[in-house]
């Protein structure tokens, strides 16, 4: 089953339900959290089988996990403020945030470019604006 991400590592988002401002920095086809964690902390009962996300929160320490439903693309995205975003990203351009820096482990968005684009040289700086399709 094919599923088509809205959103990509390094895009500025704004959370429709709890409005804040973000930027992804990763993205699981379906989710990965615990039913434990699903029915204490997902109150809107978003699908599972749809995409989540992992995004710092702009002007804050945390760090949420975010059902797609519930994001939208900020219109006039800015650099935000998080200490993490060093960790993540080497420059912002363009509206988005980018790295040219190696991963130890390898997430999501690796295996999926990998599995969509093999025979190019392509790295998780895809444009944020670009879709990306998973397979699961």
């Amino acid at each position: 089953m094919d599923t088509i991400c809205k959103f990509s590592i390094g895009q500025i988002i704004h959370h429709l339900r709890f409005d804040y401002r973000g930027v992804i920095i990763d993205v699981d086809a379906n989710f990965q959290g615990s039913e434990d964690w699903y029915r204490e902390m997902a109150k809107s009962k978003p699908p599972r089988n749809k995409p989540w996300y992992h995004v710092l929160v702009d002007k804050s320490n945390t760090m949420t996990y975010v059902a797609e439903q519930n994001l939208e693309e900020e219109p006039s995205p800015q650099p935000i403020q998080h200490p993490l975003v060093v960790q993540y990203f080497n420059r912002f351009e363009e509206g988005c945030y980018v790295t040219d820096l190696c991963w130890a482990k390898p997430t999501v968005l690796d295996r999926i470019i990998t599995f969509i684009l093999p025979d190019t040289n392509t790295n998780r700086n895809a444009r944020c604006d670009d879709e990306i399709q998973t397979s699961s």
